[in-house]
């Protein structure tokens, strides 16, 4: 095989009247071969081996690099749990902090939130300290210690929220868990729940089952935490509000996704966000289209009048204001309804679900007097999005 291919090599490479005597030369040369070392290393003879061996040899190193990483994380694991029990801790990855980012849209720029690398407990608990002293920015206190594994304060700390909010339910459980952290790891948000009386009551009544309870409460810790983690770009206000007329005192803004209401006030230097409150919207979600869907309305909407605690059942709190839903885009679009307010909660309650109307917009009783202060009568404007656009002022 070979000297064929050196004959034909040569034939292409060198003229035809001297191809002749150089093939003739380069085939008349003997052809040698030095056999090649054979290697005595282990690796060397397992490469040898049968193909079967080399399997069964690849299996045994697998499975001998598991049994390692399996025994490692035992340890671990082992020396977790014994500090667990001295300084409960909750998983920082709800607690994700998302730096803002700024995309070109036509001629103005819009500014979202977006989802990036977690915040530590530290930076958490610094932006929590920063917050007015509400039973919320309390509360966040609380998960900030939890985070940091600061058991003591934080214990301490929803010791005295629950004792001075006693039916904010969110306190309440934290306080529950943290007593239970002292003789058990925490496993899960709301392991004390079963421990709560007032859920072994709502258990054995049938009036609310405990795992929609949590599944509640849960919903509405992640919407508080996020608050912190997922606030509007600093300046930014809603698209809606761009050109605001000057004589409007105040802007309303609710952002159904994140479960939270902005108040605007209108200075001469532009809008300016003053307080932003905790807020809950439908058992279904947004986008009203007929009535009693359970569904909260989108649109641009006026407080047309206020009705007092004495001319409401207790289930809308201590106020309500009426919006004009629905507005003349709504009836454009046929949709139908009425009734649509910003309320309060249950006497018995601190706040709702997230989703947990009948179509309205509820805050805590404490936070809708606040907001009643910013409130002009068929002046103020009422934004309700399922996310809010934000936007530089103009």
């Amino acid at each position: 095989m070979v000297r064929p291919l050196l004959k034909n090599a040569m034939e292409d490479d060198l003229p035809d009247d001297a191809a002749q005597p150089a093939l003739a030369t380069v085939v008349s040369m003997p052809i040698r071969f030095t056999p090649p070392k054979v290697s005595t290393s282990r690796w060397h003879r397992l490469m040898a081996a049968p193909l079967a061996w080399r399997r069964v040899a690849l299996v045994l190193l697998v499975l001998l690099v598991g049994l390692m990483a399996i025994a490692g994380g035992l340890m671990w694991k082992k020396k977790a749990a014994s500090a667990g029990t001295s300084a409960p801790s909750i998983s920082t990855t709800a607690l994700d902090a998302r730096p803002v980012s700024a995309t070109p849209a036509s001629s103005r720029t819009v500014l979202t939130a977006q989802p990036s690398t977690a915040m530590s407990a530290t930076a958490l608990a610094q932006r929590a300290q920063l917050t007015a002293n509400t039973p919320e920015a309390r509360l966040l206190r609380v998960y900030a210690l939890m985070a940091a594994a600061r058991g003591d304060d934080a214990l301490e700390e929803a010791r005295r929220l629950a004792k001075d909010v006693p039916n904010f339910s969110l306190a309440q459980l934290a306080y529950a868990d943290l007593l239970k952290a002292r003789t058990s790891p925490l496993k899960e948000f709301g392991a004390a729940a079963p421990l709560m009386a007032g859920d072994i009551h709502e258990a054995v009544t049938g009036k609310e089952p405990v795992s929609e309870r949590l599944k509640d409460l849960s919903a509405e810790a992640r919407a508080r935490v996020n608050s912190l983690t997922v606030s509007p770009p600093p300046g930014a206000i809603p698209s809606q509000f761009v050109f605001l007329s000057p004589t409007v005192r105040h802007a309303i803004a609710v952002d159904a996704t994140r479960s939270r209401l902005y108040v605007f006030e209108n200075t001469p230097n532009g809008l300016v966000m003053r307080q932003n409150y905790y807020a809950s919207v439908g058992k279904l979600g947004t986008a009203k289209r007929i009535e009693g869907d359970l569904r909260t309305p989108l649109g641009v909407y006026f407080v047309t009048g206020r009705l007092s605690q004495d001319k409401l059942a207790d289930r809308y709190g201590v106020s309500a204001m009426v919006l004009n839903y629905p507005n003349q885009y709504d009836q454009l679009h046929g949709r139908t309804g009425s009734g649509i307010w910003l309320h309060g909660v249950e006497s018995t309650q601190f706040s709702r679900a997230p989703q947990a109307t009948d179509g309205c917009v509820a805050l805590s009783n404490g936070d809708l007097l606040a907001l009643t202060r910013s409130v002009d009568r068929q002046a103020t404007p009422v934004v309700i999005a399922n996310q809010l656009e934000w936007v530089e002022p103009a």
